[in-house]
């Protein structure tokens, strides 16, 4: 039996806690583009959360006109559009966005780490987003499961020379086969003006999981995002640059200062912060609030 719209295709289980990671990133006016869309049901659950902007692109004109034909009904706001990602930039009816939305699609297209072709298709792919995100505004979200070829593309595409900032976000999933990371890349001005009124230049990656939380022996996945960020960032993991739950990793590659209520000796949490957004919807910046549980 062919997957569709009825038996929708997930390489990354869909469940509510990587939702409750995305939806807080997205305003409910704000524009996105998925990139890659298949037969998942992510466009489906956010639409149902009243994001009502929502463009779905996918090379397969079979799968696209399925779903569109299955949605039409309930979710007649939502588009469907055959193109290549490739060449997102160029897909009609695709315009300049605030969100594009990535779940295992650069994955999917970077394939194995000895594969140039698929290296090629990935770099095309993530210069094309570059090209249809809004400047200072748009958001690159990408749900992967943080392979290390994978992540140090990734990275190095949105490298800090240009200020793209990036948060890494871990959904606390149980029972799944692959546990994914959620990456939130935007670039910003050379410096970002606070909700204080104050300006400075944005931190270069934020992370809101604990990375020692299982040794990468146990947690393979978060070995290989590590070793991608010590190795794009030129951090040495074997220095006091170890990063540690809400760590922030400045621009030019230092350890920054944590509140000392947060961190005690080598920078062990304390205490638990989780991380909320809040959307300012006079400008639609966003900023990140640290609140502990």
């Amino acid at each position: 039996q062919v997957r569709g719209p009825t038996r929708p295709y997930e390489f990354m289980e869909m469940c509510p806690p990587l939702l409750d990671v995305i939806v807080p990133l997205i305003g409910l006016q704000e524009s996105i583009v998925v990139a890659g869309s298949g037969t998942s049901r992510l466009s489906e659950r956010l639409y149902d959360t009243g994001r009502r902007r929502i463009k779905n692109v996918d090379f397969c004109k079979t799968v696209v006109e399925a779903m569109a034909n299955f949605h039409k009904k309930e979710r007649p706001c939502m588009e469907w559009l055959w193109g290549d990602v490739r060449e997102l930039s160029h897909t009609a009816g695709v315009d300049m966005c605030d969100v594009v939305l990535d779940k295992a699609t650069l994955e999917t297209l970077r394939g194995e780490q000895d594969d140039e072709e698929g290296k090629t298709a990935a770099r095309m792919y993530l210069e094309e987003v570059k090209k249809v995100l809004k400047q200072h505004q748009g958001r690159f979200i990408v749900v992967t499961t943080g392979e290390y070829h994978v992540s140090t593309q990734l990275l190095s595409s949105f490298p800090a020379s240009e200020n793209w900032s990036v948060e890494i976000y871990r959904p606390e999933v149980q029972y799944a086969i692959i546990r994914p990371f959620v990456f939130v890349i935007r670039q910003y001005a050379q410096t970002h003006a606070l909700p204080d009124g104050s300006g400075q230049r944005p931190l270069r990656i934020r992370t809101h999981f604990n990375p020692h939380e299982n040794p990468p022996e146990d947690d393979i996945n978060v070995g290989h995002l590590m070793s991608a960020i010590f190795a794009e960032e030129g951090l040495d993991p074997n220095s006091t640059n170890a990063i540690h739950q809400g760590e922030d990793i400045p621009f030019d590659g230092r350890r920054s200062k944590r509140r000392t209520d947060d961190i005690i000796g080598d920078g062990i949490p304390t205490r638990q912060p989780t991380a909320q957004k809040i959307i300012n919807p006079d400008d639609n910046e966003y900023y990140t609030r640290r609140k502990p549980t």
